[in-house]
Parts: structure tokens; C-alpha cells; sequence
């Protein structure tokens, strides 16, 4: 991710190096684990506009009016650039092709020849997030278009150590064993962990309702938010 932030920032690096730079990304992984949030740290550590969508929101019942959709969004994202364009869901408009109807398969060919007036252009950048990896249309992932896959996996104990940590930093806990917790949440995402801070405070004030004591979160509160 650092190597691409560099070259969205300067894509004459990859130039001087006898190279196009690199169009798009793919991040995979399952549910919650950070693939728009990586997405949108990407754009504001390389200082670039950023133009979410998700497959839902360009598929329309309307015949054409999806191709019309990618083509506005790839146009904004030209004139404001350097930018990056992120495509949420993105095995919903570039599912394989000839596996469904005909209508379908317009919307990839519009996305993949929108990728394709991308490339060689500065400043614009495709990054596309997916739970199903094995979906999509094997065009899309040849190189010059989204050449690079990212996996974003489940956290590690450490990992889910540190998230939780980062997700009771403002809350008042009270005797808490961070470590036991993270042990007892494998196979949790981080949006699972965050969910388990917000379970355990909503039970601490469930059982502190109308007691005057300073607010603490406990130990058992987090046992019973799992």
C-alpha cells in the first residue's frame, strides 16, 4: 500500500523506471475487515479525491443507464484529479461474464474499457473491495487494470489486542483483561470487535441504570457482549 501511495503521489517515479504506473488495486477479504476504511486512508495519505460508489449503487433497471453511471463517475474523477475511484461490492457490476443476461455483461465491458482509458493517464487510480474474489470477471484482474490483490485477513491475538484497546480508549473500563478478550475473539473482524465495545458498554449501562457510581465498564460486560 505504501508502494502504491507513493505512486499515486508521483506517477513519474514509475516512469523514470521505463514503466506505466500501476492502474488498480483489488482488496479482498472477508466482511469488516477495513477494506473501504483502507481505501480511504490510501486517498488522504496520497492527497487524493475520493470517489466511493458501490456495485448497487450503479446497477439500474434502466438499459443503459448503468454504463452511464461508470462513464459520470470515471469523468469526475479525471477532471478532479489525482484521485482515486473506489468500487465497492465490485463483483456486482464485474461478475463473470456469459454466466447471466446480456445486460450484465455491458456493465463490464463499460467498467473494464473505463479502467482502460484510465491507464497511461496520471492521477487516477482504481480501487475495488470484494468478499468474493472468485466472482469476478478474469479481465479485470489481468494486468494494466486491477493488477494487484491485497488480502485483508481475519486479525491475529495481537491484532484483535490492538483494536480493542483502540475501541475502549475513551471508554471507562474497569478491571478489563484486554488479553483474555482478544484470545476469546478468534475469528472475529474488526468490525466484530468494535461491536463487542459497543455490546459491553450498552450492558454496563444497562446495569447501572439509575446508580449514581461513575460509569465503568467491567470485565463481565465484555464476556457477555461476545
Amino acid at each position: 500500500l505504501q508502494q502504491l501511495q507513493a505512486v499515486i503521489e508521483d506517477p513519474e517515479s514509475a516512469r523514470r523506471f521505463g514503466v506505466d504506473p500501476p492502474t488498480g488495486l483489488l482488496l479482498a477479504g472477508p466482511p469488516g475487515t477495513g477494506k473501504t476504511t483502507v481505501a480511504k486512508v490510501l486517498a488522504a495519505q496520497a492527497r487524493a479525491s475520493f470517489y466511493p460508489i458501490s456495485g448497487a449503487d450503479v446497477i439500474s433497471k434502466w438499459v443503459g443507464e448503468s454504463e452511464r453511471n461508470i462513464r459520470q463517475l470515471f469523468e469526475r474523477a479525471r477532471e478532479n484529479r489525482p484521485s482515486i475511484v473506489f468500487i465497492d461490492e465490485i463483483d456486482a457490476i464485474a461478475g463473470r461474464r456469459g454466466e447471466s443476461l446480456g445486460v450484465h455483461d455491458s456493465h463490464v465491458n463499460q467498467l473494464l474499457a473505463e479502467i482502460d482509458g484510465v491507464s497511461g493517464q496520471r492521477g487516477v487510480f482504481v480501487v475495488g473491495a470484494t468478499n468474493r474474489p472468485d466472482q469476478l470477471d478474469p479481465a479485470l484482474l489481468r494486468g494494466g487494470r486491477l493488477s494487484r490483490t491485497i488480502v485483508l485477513g481475519l486479525p491475529d491475538e495481537a491484532g484483535r489486542l490492538a483494536m480493542l484497546r483502540l475501541h475502549t480508549a475513551r471508554m471507562p473500563t474497569v478491571g478489563v483483561r484486554f488479553g483474555e478478550i482478544a484470545a476469546a475473539t478468534e475469528g472475529f473482524s474488526p468490525a466484530d470487535l468494535k461491536s463487542v465495545a459497543q455490546e459491553a458498554a450498552l450492558a454496563a449501562m444497562a446495569r447501572t441504570e439509575g446508580d449514581e457510581q461513575a460509569p465503568a465498564v467491567l470485565h463481565e460486560d465484555f464476556v457477555a457482549a461476545i
